[in-house]
């Protein structure tokens, strides 16, 4: 007897009291949410597009401000172009490139061919229609290659 009970509370039909989970309105509620997100949500085309330019009252107190102990390491950023080392070096192909670069000049232990040291400045140099990604991109390279000193400015 007590075997058949068991089944039978297995099988579901046991108790007449059973608490049903009722999905629809969830359901319900999360489109109503993504329906009033998506149509709330303001797309503009010019996301991706950084001002790089200073303004002219910011560009005179920052030029007094900033005063570098070394001559940091300008790298010029144009849009469409690889990035371009402004001095008298190798001049990069792509963002990896300039990567490499950037590792092969670090100062390491025991190495005496080395250009800069880890706290070399490093200024990146935007034009104002470089896409920010792409200015990002260059950042990364930087700091992937061991720079701490990383800063932008306008030409």
């Amino acid at each position: 007897m007590r075997h058949a009970r068991v089944r039978s509370e297995l099988r579901g039909n046991a108790s007449p009291f059973r608490v049903q989970l009722a999905i629809t309105p969830m359901i319900d509620v999360t489109f109503l949410l993504l329906i009033y997100f998506l149509l709330t949500t303001n797309f503009s085309v010019d996301e991706k597009q950084y001002r790089t330019t200073l303004a002219p009252e910011e560009r005179a107190s920052t030029s007094e401000e900033i005063a570098l102990e070394q001559d940091p390491l300008r790298i010029r950023l144009s849009a469409g172009r690889p990035p371009r080392l402004l001095g008298p070096y190798r001049q990069p192909t792509s963002e990896l490139d300039l990567e490499q670069f950037l590792s092969d000049a670090l100062a390491m232990e025991g190495r005496t061919d080395a250009l800069f040291r880890s706290d070399h400045p490093i200024l990146v140099l935007p034009d104002s229609d470089v896409p920010w990604e792409h200015v990002v991109v260059v950042f990364d390279a930087i700091v992937r290659s061991g720079y701490t000193s990383v800063g932008f400015a306008n030409q």
